[in-house]
């Protein structure tokens, strides 16, 4: 038993958690130089915000074994639920934000409603799931504005760790709309918040003509936490616990 309790700690999981439903409308297999298998997958859905659909289409990565498994049974207009983290990498002087997944399941076929083709004759989820769950820092003052019709809208940066035995940083930008952006707005730099809401991807041409992308977290609920004090060693959660021939069950 207690080697089972060291082995897991020695990986650590990521602080934030995304889930992705959307009908595949893009699939391309690629390997990196030393053979490793990268599956890049594009999900298309639709969730009710307001009373209206507002659509959404995010890449979904797997890597290795996992890439080759689903690039052999995943086809355009299959409905996928993807569970993972963000994931950030640098190219040629820029970073790229992307999802990887940690777990990908087909939706049942007969529980699947799609949309009317869009511009591209891609059909998207209908009542998809767009949900993001974590706990970050913030590393940017939030900056706090009013639209045309007075609705509150605020922009901070925040800090994510992904999981693993090596966990590395994703710095993801957050946004927040009414109640939630001036909660957001009166944190200040430093703060550890915990945010709840979707992922949604801004595009823009810079002035070299290059297309640009931005990933975000749009947040519903915002809330700040309290900073806990550092645990120098990690103590075996079972150690006070009884053996088993002990236990009245």
């Amino acid at each position: 038993m207690k080697a089972m309790v060291e082995q897991k700690s020695t990986a650590k999981g990521a602080d934030h958690e995304v889930w992705i439903s959307g009908s595949v409308t893009a699939l391309d297999l690629r390997y990196t130089a030393s053979g490793v298998a990268i599956l890049q997958v594009t999900l298309a859905g639709e969730v009710d915000r307001e009373g209206r659909p507002r659509p959404y289409y995010l890449q979904v990565r797997a890597l290795k074994g996992r890439a080759e498994y689903w690039a052999d049974r995943l086809q355009p207009g299959t409905v996928v639920l993807a569970r993972g983290e963000l994931s950030q990498s640098s190219w040629e002087g820029r970073t790229y934000t992307s999802i990887l997944a940690r777990e990908l399941r087909v939706v049942d076929p007969g529980h699947v409603a799609l949309s009317e083709p869009d511009a591209r004759g891609q059909r998207r989820e209908a009542r998809g799931l767009n949900r993001f769950l974590g706990t970050g820092l913030l590393v940017r003052e939030p900056e706090l504005r009013y639209t045309a019709d007075g609705r509150a809208v605020a922009h901070a940066r925040v800090l994510f760790q992904s999981g693993g035995r090596e966990p590395k940083p994703a710095f993801v930008g957050l946004e927040a709309w009414g109640e939630a952006a001036e909660e957001l707005a009166r944190l200040p730099k430093g703060t550890p918040v915990f945010a709840e809401g979707s992922l949604r991807v801004d595009s823009w041409t810079d002035r070299e003509g290059q297309k640009r992308y931005d990933l975000r977290v749009v947040a519903s609920w915002v809330k700040p936490l309290l900073k806990l004090a550092k645990v120098e060693e990690e103590e075996d959660p079972l150690k006070d616990f009884p053996p088993e021939d002990d236990l009245p069950f």
